[in-house]
């Protein structure tokens, strides 16, 4: 029974101290909580999102620079030297 007159006591007392407050202090505290949250993708997602959008971008620039060198190809340019491609310029 101790533990019940504890959880009763407890919840007495934050329904006292909610209904103590004004309104527009309430409110405050609720907008400054959601202020702290962040976006919402993170908020619901964690890091997924950031990852993804790494993992896109990657995969992106990859495929855009196998293009370019089978652009050069069909061109009849040939191959990239050495320098290009450590300079980043050839794909």
């Amino acid at each position: 029974m101790a533990k019940s007159d504890e959880l009763i006591k407890y919840i007495t007392q934050r329904v006292v101290t909610y209904i103590d407050t004004p309104r527009d202090e309430r409110l405050k505290v609720k907008e400054t909580i959601k202020g702290k949250r962040g976006r919402w993708d993170v908020h619901w997602f964690g890091m997924l999102p950031l990852a993804m959008g790494m993992w896109f971008k990657e995969t992106r620039s990859a495929w855009q620079s196998l293009r370019k060198r089978a652009a050069r190809w069909k061109d009849g340019t040939g191959k990239v030297s050495r320098e290009e491609e450590r300079a980043g310029n050839g794909g």
